[in-house]
């Protein structure tokens, strides 16, 4: 089981994406919204990770991110549940661009 506060430094977000990608955008927002209820979530970590390399260039890459979900909740500081999720297996595609020495996250797609 797990327990996170969502006063969280929102920098390591920024640092590991670029300014347009929307899963940046939606991410700090979320935690903005977090923060302000004062939340904290519980649950299981994710368990069978895994990552594959799908394709990449010299400036691009496409990978391919998995995971199983064990459910969690979203409990503010009073202890009243905001929000729950089930287990599931979660997949996503994620692409990543080389700029300025290093890899970014540009737009991450869940898939179904």
């Amino acid at each position: 089981m797990f327990a996170v506060d969502y006063n969280l430094d929102p920098g390591p977000i920024s640092a590991l994406t670029t300014a347009d990608c929307q899963c940046r955008i939606q991410s700090l927002l979320f935690l903005k919204e977090m923060q302000q209820h004062h939340a904290r979530a519980h649950g299981a970590l994710p368990t069978n990770v895994s990552a594959a390399l799908l394709a990449r260039t010299p400036t691009t890459a496409h990978t391919k991110v998995s995971y199983d979900t064990h459910g969690e909740k979203e409990i503010d500081d009073t202890g009243k549940v905001l929000d729950s999720s089930k287990a599931k297996h979660v997949t996503f595609d994620v692409f990543m661009k080389y700029t300025s020495g290093r890899w970014l996250v540009f737009e991450v797609v869940a898939l179904k």
